[in-house]
């Protein structure tokens, strides 16, 4: 009997830790993702103060969506490749991420990073000195390609909230 409850309080023991690092590992991982309000149609966004839009581009980095895409340039004259969707539902959304990341994303990199909450999903890649983001919250989805260093480490948050202009700006970011 005496081995049982030892086994047990060990179980309990473990689980719990387990739960305290997995709670402590994910909420380290949190960025803020900035999105267009809902009321903005795919055809209205334009990029925020600071970017040009120097081209439209035609080359999707995935096919089967309806999209927009710009080529933009920032005042120190570093050139984005942006796309983005706005899609019917947030599970549409989420679905085309994840489509998404396996096409662009999974692949040998340099740098790759991931996160996938229930409210938003982030991901960037770094591979051959290009430096590709995507993000996904509610029914919009992003994805910018730059060259690498232009967009520092850590720095995302800033990038997305600048590119989005500020009548267009869903103020409720997924907290840090």
């Amino acid at each position: 009997m005496k081995k049982r409850t030892k086994t047990e309080l060990f179980t309990l023991v473990f689980v719990i830790i387990a739960l305290l690092f997995m709670m402590v590992y994910s909420s380290k991982y949190r960025i803020a993702v900035y999105v267009p309000n809902d009321s903005v149609e795919l055809d209205e966004f334009y990029p925020g103060e600071g970017f040009e839009i120097v081209d439209t581009s035609e080359l999707c980095p995935i096919s089967g969506w309806d999209y927009s895409g710009f080529v933009v340039t920032d005042a120190s004259h570093h050139r984005y490749l942006v796309f983005f969707w706005k899609l019917d539902n947030k599970e549409k959304a989420r679905e085309l991420w994840e489509e998404l990341w396996k096409k662009r994303f999974e692949v040998l990199a340099k740098n790759r990073g991931r996160i996938v909450k229930p409210s938003y999903a982030f991901g960037k890649v770094v591979r051959f000195g290009i430096k590709d983001m995507a993000w996904q919250k509610g029914c919009w989805v992003f994805f910018v390609e730059t060259d690498e260093g232009v967009i520092p480490e850590g720095k995302e948050s800033d990038f997305m909230k600048k590119f989005i202009p500020e009548q267009f700006l869903n103020e409720q970011a997924a907290p840090r």
